[in-house]
């Protein structure tokens, strides 16, 4: 089964060097899939052309993850 659910920001999670996404399962089955993995990818506006994977994350739980490293001031898409 392939999940086709996407992040979203979380509530008041934005700082100048990291923010957390949390993904909502679009099955409820999705829930208790043990083996369920994400990897976060990242493009920065206006300064890559590819879509880079972004590895300083922290995982808060299965399905809430903080993005690290980020800069201020630089418009990012995930």
């Amino acid at each position: 089964m392939r999940n086709q659910s996407r992040p979203s920001l979380a509530g008041h999670s934005k700082t100048n060097e990291s923010l957390i996404l949390q993904w909502l399962p679009s099955h409820a089955a999705v829930e208790d899939m043990a083996n369920l993995t994400y990897r976060i990818q990242r493009l920065t506006v206006g300064l890559e052309d590819d879509w880079q994977y972004h590895d300083d994350v922290t995982w808060l739980s299965r399905q809430r993850v903080r993005v690290n490293g980020l800069r201020p001031y630089v418009t990012y898409k995930v």
